[in-house]
């Protein structure tokens, strides 16, 4: 028991080791601080629970300090599910869970409050109303931990970006994925211990160290994920695709190797025969010359590029426009004529496919660049 009574020593160390990590910005590469803030929350609160821990398990009486952790445990899974919606730039998600964390946060407090009032420690074998309050507490703030950390790892695992992620950045974020899948387990594991320790009338103080050991390789595991992947490689300016094709696509079982073999297909038909030069041009006519179906066809093109069908095609035809712009026959060309001649079927869409792409007007990047 000895060795329990210090483990929270090795969580205050971890702790301190995992700032030195994350708070200093190395050549400048912390994009997302608000993500950071988050993640510097998550490690501050492991050490106060850490303090607090040393101090109840060997006698030190700080008053002021002491159980001071037990107000806040409930926020270990939330600030994580925060840190998880930060990365993927989801305010309104965020806005809307710090609004309603401060208010549960408040009336927690004063329930516990409530509790340690009416708690008779004295005597734990006859539960007072305050012990009773204690005991749920316990319960509820693993289960909301446990709620959200499965809201993190279902929110990543669905979530769409509307950037293609290099290699290393599918790496990271499958990485973060096993962090939240292990984080689910170990509060699993937890709420089983306590279960298991109320059903056999265990000593109390030897179950709460045997879960601050457990808890602390929880945290081990985040001291290792922030030294090997720390949050500046993580914190990009990554966006979610919320269009309408990316949540009907959400549930499909097409695997990324399929969807880069048909993105490579898509990209060399489409070039090769310049199909987008005629203005008829349809997705199934697409579909047709990969040979895939039309539902793939379009789920790689919203996945690869986060555009629709239509977009990709005039991307190609106002790159083709661009070229007719500042050729040495741009001067033969109306700008309805280059429009006919690159596929649009109006000059109403031309300009707006062309302002769209180039953020210009055809006549001012013929002026621009002749």
């Amino acid at each position: 028991m000895i060795l329990l009574d210090h483990i929270p020593l090795i969580g205050v160390f971890l702790g301190i080791f995992v700032l030195f990590l994350i708070i200093p910005n190395r050549d400048g590469f912390v994009k997302n601080k608000q993500a950071k803030a988050f993640l510097i929350a998550i490690v501050i609160l492991n050490i106060v629970e850490n303090i607090d821990a040393y101090l109840g398990f060997n006698n030190i009486g700080i008053d002021e300090f002491y159980g001071i952790s037990i107000v806040f445990s409930h926020l270990k899974g939330v600030l994580i599910f925060l840190f998880v919606s930060a990365l993927t730039g989801n305010k309104s998600t965020i806005k809307k869970w710090l609004i309603i964390t401060t208010v549960f946060t408040l009336a927690r407090t004063a329930m516990l409050y409530y509790a340690e009032l009416h708690a008779d420690w004295e005597n734990e074998q006859d539960m007072s109303l305050g012990l009773y309050i204690y005991w749920l507490d316990t319960y509820l703030s693993n289960f909301i931990n446990l709620i959200f950390l499965l809201g993190s790892f279902f929110h990543i695992r669905r979530f769409k970006f509307a950037l293609k992620l290099t290699d290393s950045e599918v790496k990271k974020f499958a990485s973060l994925k096993r962090l939240l899948i292990f984080s689910i387990i170990v509060y699993i594991a937890l709420i089983q211990h306590s279960i298991v320790s109320d059903i056999n009338e265990l000593e109390w103080t030897r179950q709460v160290k045997i879960e601050a050991l457990l808890t602390n390789f929880l945290f081990f595991a985040v001291a290792v994920f922030a030294s090997k992947f720390p949050l500046f490689s993580l914190s990009g300016d990554f966006k979610e695709d919320s269009s309408k094709e990316a949540k009907k696509y959400s549930t499909s079982s097409l695997k990324s190797e399929e969807s880069e073999e048909i993105w490579n297909t898509i990209q060399s038909v489409i070039t090769k025969e310049k199909s987008y030069l005629n203005p008829e041009y349809r997705l199934n006519d697409l579909a047709n010359s990969c040979r895939k179906s039309i539902h793939h066809i379009s789920q790689v093109i919203n996945e690869i590029e986060g555009i629709s069908f239509s977009d990709l095609i005039n991307k190609y035809r106002v790159e083709e426009a661009k070229s007719l712009l500042t050729s040495e026959k741009a001067n033969s060309f109306t700008i309805l004529g280059i429009a006919y001649e690159v596929g649009f079927n109006s000059k109403t869409a031309f300009y707006n496919a062309f302002k769209k792409v180039c953020g210009v007007t055809p006549s001012e990047y013929k002026k621009k660049n002749s």
